[in-house]
């Protein structure tokens, strides 16, 4: 099955939900889609729960609209309830590096990597739960800003230490 990103909008369902439906296995995630294979003994629902327990025990490094967990260079946001609007709006993730030396040139000016998505591209929607882990980038960062916006208008943010 090949999911192709811009025809966001036109069906109930979309990449997110496809990476949690059973009988469905995600091969290939690229940049305009996904590619699925049909698999009907697969049903990732009960991974996908106790993967989302054991976020959910954590502490969060921030509660917001999303919890916000960091393990390592992966960035976990989760959320419960969680519908299909709660992830329309695109996400910003702006990453300050300790030492602006590790910057790629044309982000120097900036001060930040800008990591910017959308759920769709990366996360997982299943039994009213979102889940989307984001890689960092291997520098220390001294601090992080993540939130969801539309247009010029930020629904939510939030900031914290990077971590080292």
């Amino acid at each position: 099955v090949l999911w192709l990103h811009a025809v966001q909008g036109r069906y109930d369902y979309d990449a997110a939900d496809l990476r949690a439906a059973p009988g469905l296995e995600a091969v290939a995630e690229l940049a305009d889609g996904a590619v699925f294979k049909v698999d009907a003994t697969r049903d990732p629902r009960p991974a996908l729960r106790s993967a989302y327990e054991s976020l959910a025990r954590r502490q969060p490094v921030v509660r917001s609209a999303y919890d916000l967990h960091l393990d390592g260079r992966t960035l976990t946001y989760a959320r419960a309830p969680c519908s299909r609007g709660d992830g329309a709006a695109r996400f910003f993730l702006h990453v300050t590096p300790a030492r602006a030396d590790d910057l790629q040139d044309d982000r120097k000016p900036s001060g930040f990597d800008n990591l910017d998505f959308s759920f769709e591209d990366a996360g997982i929607r299943f039994e009213e739960k979102c889940i989307v882990g984001v890689r960092l980038p291997a520098y220390p960062a001294s601090k992080i800003r993540t939130g969801q916006f539309i247009g010029r208008e930020i629904l939510w943010e939030a900031e914290f230490p990077g971590g080292g």
